[in-house]
């Protein structure tokens, strides 16, 4: 496991506001997969617990990345599960 900068966590938080920031007037995109407003919508809501969190990123990193993560089958039950 690696370990943490006295950086790393104020960087990441800033990270995730800018990211949510600009999530706020995000459009879609036709080469956007069908499962992204769904996310994007989840990540969105106030109070997401850091598990439903960590579900939501996991089913993107499956769906973009499906050779070294779930089969492309169980990505898109994961993410029809969400």
């Amino acid at each position: 496991m690696p370990i943490l900068g006295n950086a790393d966590v104020p960087i990441a938080l800033w990270m995730e506001r800018a990211a949510l920031q600009h999530a706020e007037t995000a459009v879609s995109s036709p080469d956007d997969p069908p499962e992204f407003a769904r996310w994007l919508e989840t990540l969105l809501q106030p109070g997401i617990g850091q598990d439903e969190r960590q579900e939501v990123l996991g089913a993107m990193y499956a769906y973009f990345d499906r050779d070294k993560t779930l089969s492309a089958r169980e990505a898109e039950d994961f993410a029809n599960r969400l």
